[in-house]
């Protein structure tokens, strides 16, 4: 679990990535820093940045995986690093690249083999807290950085990190130790986030229980349509919604199932969707997968959501700070 007295874990797994300094690849923006985060191995867990601004960061850009996924893999098309693109393509897009971006990765591996693993969406989500309340940089002559918190955050998520960040957001608002982080949230844009659950749910269950003969993990059973932790979720989180800008994006193709050859609807647009008045829906010609993983910046899956950060960055930008809290 991640938390705040090893600052080296949420900054980045590896401590020779802490040695060194950011770097700019001849590509980027002269505007831009970004950070060597090829992986090596396994993906970080914990919050590792990827990319800040040379000068003062305008906003913080999260990205938080789904079930099954980690930290870089799941943002890069056939797990190719040259198509990870919060470190490839978004630094280079003006406006957003004078945000800072980081990942956060928790173990959400499902696989047989990996293990038991006894965490929920609640512990997920205050490892989230608990990392970003102590985040700090490297330190930068010359550049005071504010602390996470003093800047608007945006989350970006998939699939059961859009849980994940929800139940960060209502935790952190209960807490006096995590208010000032869950009331720097300003937008949340979510890719194929199981809002009402998903009936996958269960048909995951079943093969761990055959392939493991092990009980369901309580992350996975937490997902299934009904489920306590996903009712008594919605219901909180209705209530700060109307303070946040919510981004709704669904997948309009069905996905193949690794243990198998069927492919399958994961989510319907029903499940994808808030319905909160305010919130901004739109479709993505993809699967599950392919909603967080692009091709190219000229992938027109990207293109959708790189203009609707693009637009929240931009009203930030505009409307000041004192108009976000």
């Amino acid at each position: 679990m991640a938390t705040g007295g090893n600052p080296a874990r949420s900054r980045g797994e590896v401590s020779g990535e802490h040695e060194r300094r950011d770097t700019l690849s001849p590509s980027q923006n002269p505007h831009s820093s970004t950070r060597d985060a090829e992986p090596s191995g396994e993906d970080p867990l914990g919050l590792t940045l990827v990319h800040r601004p040379r000068g003062q960061r305008r906003a913080d850009i999260v990205f938080v995986h789904g079930l099954g996924g980690s930290s870089r893999k799941t943002w890069s098309h056939n797990r190719d690093p040259e198509l990870f693109w919060p470190l490839k393509f978004l630094p280079s897009e003006p406006e957003i690249n004078e945000a800072r971006i980081l990942t956060f990765g928790y173990n959400a591996n499902f696989r047989p083999g990996s293990g038991r693993n006894k965490m929920s969406i609640p512990e997920f989500a205050m490892d989230l807290l608990c990392d970003l309340k102590h985040y700090k940089d490297e330190p930068v002559e010359g550049l005071e950085e504010p602390p996470m918190g003093e800047r608007p955050i945006i989350f970006i998520a998939h699939s059961m990190g859009g849980l994940i960040v929800k139940e960060a957001c209502v935790n952190g608002r209960g807490d006096p130790a995590y208010r000032c982080i869950a009331r720097a949230v300003s937008a949340i844009i979510f890719l194929s986030t199981p809002h009402r659950g998903s009936n996958l749910a269960k048909t995951l269950n079943r093969i761990l229980q055959v392939s493991l003969a092990t009980s369901p993990m309580q992350f996975i059973a937490e997902l299934a349509p009904g489920s306590h932790t996903i009712q008594d979720l919605n219901e909180k989180f209705r209530h700060i919604a109307p303070s946040l800008n919510i981004y709704s994006f669904y997948e309009t193709r069905p996905t193949a199932l690794a243990f198998n050859t069927t492919k399958i609807m994961v989510l319907e647009r029903d499940s994808s969707v808030l319905g909160y008045p305010g919130e901004i829906a739109r479709s993505l010609d993809a699967d599950h997968h392919g909603v967080c993983k692009y091709t190219s910046p000229s992938d027109p899956r990207y293109i959708s959501v790189r203009n609707v950060l693009k637009a929240v960055v931009g009203k930030i930008s505009s409307s000041g700070m004192s108009s976000i809290f």
